[in-house]
C-alpha cells in the first residue's frame, strides 16, 4: 500500500496485493462527489465496464464501450514504435513512474522521507 500525495496536497491512496479477492476498480473522491469505475483493467473484450458519478442527491450510471484492453495495448505500443514523434510523451510518463516506484521503494526500505505523485 502506498499513500501519495502530490506537491499541491492532493492525496491517492493506493493498493495492490496479491492475496485478496480480485478486484480491478477505481474510486475517486472529491468534495462534490466520488467516481467509480468497475472493471477498470483486463475485462472481457466485450465487457461494458460501468462508470458510476455519486453526489449528494443523485448517482449516475455510465457504461464504457466494449473495447479489447489488450488488442488496445499492443495497438498504442506499436504506433509509438513506429511513430517517432510519440516516442517523447510516452519516455516522459514511463521515467515519471519509474521515478515514482524508486521513491516509494525507498521510503518503504526506510531511505526516503515522504513519497510525492507530482514532479
Amino acid at each position: 500500500m502506498a499513500l501519495l500525495r502530490s506537491d499541491d496536497g492532493v492525496t491517492a491512496n493506493c493498493s495492490f496485493g496479491l492475496s485478496h479477492s480480485y478486484r480491478s476498480t477505481y474510486d475517486l473522491w472529491g468534495t462534490e462527489g466520488r467516481l467509480t469505475l468497475e472493471w477498470a483493467f483486463t475485462p472481457a473484450r466485450e465487457a461494458r465496464p460501468v462508470l458510476w458519478l455519486q453526489q449528494k442527491d443523485r448517482e449516475t450510471r455510465i457504461a464504457a464501450p466494449a473495447s479489447d484492453q489488450f488488442l488496445g495495448v499492443f495497438n498504442a505500443f506499436h504506433d509509438a514504435v513506429r511513430d517517432p514523434a510519440a516516442r517523447p510523451a510516452h519516455h516522459h510518463d514511463l521515467v515519471q513512474q519509474a521515478e515514482l516506484m524508486a521513491r516509494i521503494r525507498a521510503h518503504a526500505a526506510g531511505r526516503g522521507d515522504s513519497v510525492g505523485a507530482g514532479a
